[in-house]
């Protein structure tokens, strides 16, 4: 998440109908997982990885 201290205009708009074929075209690789638990690790190195909503996820304060 970025904040901004003034206020930004958007210079356009563009919407994604099909977001995995997009990304597929820019070269990323998206992976659905059933928990983010496995990944917890990275929010503990000094890796930079953002996790805003994870304090949502199921069971993740618990481990």
């Amino acid at each position: 998440m970025w904040v901004s201290h003034r206020t930004i205009i958007p210079i356009e708009k563009v919407s994604i109908s099909d977001l995995p074929s997009q990304l597929k075209v820019c070269g990323a690789e998206l992976k659905v997982v059933d928990s983010l638990l496995p990944l917890r690790d990275a929010w503990k190195s000094s890796l930079h990885v953002s996790g805003i909503r994870l304090r949502n996820a199921q069971n993740w304060s618990q481990s």
